[in-house]
């Protein structure tokens, strides 16, 4: 389980356990069928890009409002003929049920929980109404948090709502998490030298006010222009 990193359009997975189908869901209720492979091989290295054609279509886009809601058997009696008759068309889905349309265009259904609750079994520790996800529902290693709309962090603790004065919200979204400085965006390389100088300028200033007021007559002439200056 893992994030798309910022400014990044790919991502690598290792899973272990055997699939055929691999199903994408976008915040905004989107199907996408990533993968499908009529057989599994073991340890196969398996590369494929997300395109607007591998969008999942619902139901009523497909069938009329009268068919649709005829009922759930009289419904799926046309569900076969939906794949042959949308000859593109990689999958579709309704209220109860996602079909994916196979190689010979024929309409494999199965049941899916459009309306599951993703808080971690009841342990949601993401804040601001982020949606957390666990790797595995039986017993789960690690979990990760799907921040709503101007929120982010790990815990999606941060705002981008107002106006703020602080460098979490103008720069969080730029910096890259475990990728080295020189691929990191101009913005930060800037603020990095800025925030270098400035520290060396406080260390050095630091510095000579130790060694200056150290001596006698600089405390009794110079502290009140000190202090002056240092208040400006």
């Amino acid at each position: 389980m893992k994030n798309v990193p910022y400014n990044r359009q790919g991502l690598t997975l290792y899973v272990s356990q055997p699939f055929n189908i691999l199903l994408l869901q976008i915040p905004n209720a989107s199907y996408y069928l990533g993968i499908l492979r009529e057989t599994f091989i073991p340890s196969e290295n398996i590369h494929t890009e997300i395109k607007s054609q591998q969008r999942c279509l619902p139901i009523s886009k497909l069938l009329n409002n009268t068919i649709i809601n005829s009922g759930y058997l009289n419904r799926t009696k046309y569900y076969p003929l939906l794949c042959r008759q949308n000859r593109t068309m990689m999958c579709f889905y309704d209220k109860d049920l996602i079909c994916i349309c196979d190689l010979e265009r024929f309409s494999n259904c199965f049941s899916f929980n459009h309306t599951m609750n993703y808080d971690c079994q009841g342990h949601n520790y993401c804040e601001n109404d982020g949606q957390c996800f666990q790797n595995n529902e039986t017993c789960p290693t690690k979990s990760t948090c799907v921040c709503q709309d101007c929120y982010y962090g790990a815990k999606c603790q941060f705002s981008t709502k107002g106006f703020i004065f602080s460098l979490d919200p103008i720069l969080g979204y730029h910096i890259k998490p475990k990728i080295s400085i020189n691929e990191q965006p101009l913005i930060i390389k800037i603020s990095i030298v800025f925030s270098t100088i400035i520290f060396i300028f406080g260390c050095t200033n630091g510095l000579l006010s130790v060694i200056i007021f150290r001596r006698e007559k600089p405390r009794e002439v110079g502290s009140g222009y000190y202090l002056l200056v240092s208040s400006i």
